[in-house]
């Protein structure tokens, strides 16, 4: 018996989904490869726009989680929502900071 194989190009699960059912493709929200601290912490995905993926980058879990450990994640979101953006970075190391000070000293804090 000889067999012979030949090299078939499949493509890519995600390519042939686009391919087979392009309106179900281009109905769901583009989702990042690798979520922020904060969706991670929080196990869902993160969006394209998620609110917290600019503050809480997937290198640094701590600093979402010492956040989310005092304030709770929807008060950051509510706090954030609340404020102008150029106003946000500055909140999320505020947070963070009393965050960390709360942790330490957890009468006093500050």
């Amino acid at each position: 018996m000889n067999y012979t194989t030949t090299s078939v190009a499949v493509p890519a699960p995600a390519e042939l989904e686009r391919e087979c059912f392009p309106a179900l493709a281009s109905a769901s929200p583009p989702v990042n490869l690798r979520p922020c601290a904060a969706c991670k912490t929080l196990r869902r995905r993160c969006a394209e726009k998620c609110l917290l993926a600019p503050y809480f980058p997937p290198a640094e879990p701590l600093k979402f989680a010492v956040a989310h450990r005092i304030f709770g994640a929807s008060n950051i979101i509510r706090l954030l929502q609340e404020i102008r953006e150029d106003q946000r970075e500055d909140a999320v190391n505020s947070m963070v900071y009393e965050a960390n000070a709360r942790l330490r000293d957890p009468v006093y804090g500050c």
